[in-house]
């Protein structure tokens, strides 16, 4: 039996169908247009408004004891996700809808970011609402962590050993 379940997280709640779009520019490997999913592992790391900034971590195999013990040092969460405190009342007050998918049609695009692709129209087989971000990542398990500025921790972590995703960070504040 298959495990693996895909979703897709919006603010829009009126989707029907998704089709597929031109990739974002930083998967210049794609050349069909294309709908983007996200593992049921991961998908916490969308549980944000589209455009907030954010860095998510994880504590991978290939970590070191010593990255694990630096970023996660007093915490049990299996992930951390920091945005700027710019974002954090925007989050509280974001509403988002999770849009599943059925698996057929998709094949794995990245697997440290959780990423699955189908080059095929592909209409949710579920759909549910979501308030309350901050609760919702603590019962998926995530840390938020709110920082002025996200730059020095990018900067860390790209040089870590960890497992990581920086996202919209073209909004990042200088």
């Amino acid at each position: 039996m298959n495990s693996l379940r895909l979703f897709h997280i919006s603010q829009d709640d009126t989707i029907d169908v998704f089709m597929p779009r031109p990739s974002p520019s930083h998967f210049q490997g794609l050349s069909q247009d294309c709908v983007f999913a996200i593992t049921d592992e991961l998908q916490a790391n969308y549980f944000f408004p589209r455009d907030c900034l954010r860095i998510c971590i994880r504590i991978g195999s290939a970590t070191t004891t010593n990255d694990a013990a630096e970023f996660f040092a007093h915490s049990i969460a299996t992930s951390i996700i920091a945005i700027e405190h710019s974002w954090f009342e925007t989050l509280c007050t974001t509403s988002l809808v999770q849009y599943e998918f059925d698996t057929t049609n998709f094949t794995e695009l990245d697997e440290n970011a959780g990423y699955y692709i189908s080059t095929k129209p592909e209409v949710p087989k579920a759909k549910r609402l979501l308030h309350n971000i901050p609760e919702l990542l603590l019962l998926h398990n995530v840390e938020l962590r709110i920082v002025p500025r996200l730059w020095k921790l990018q900067e860390a972590v790209v040089q870590s050993t960890l497992q990581f995703s920086c996202i919209r960070m073209r909004n990042a504040q200088r």
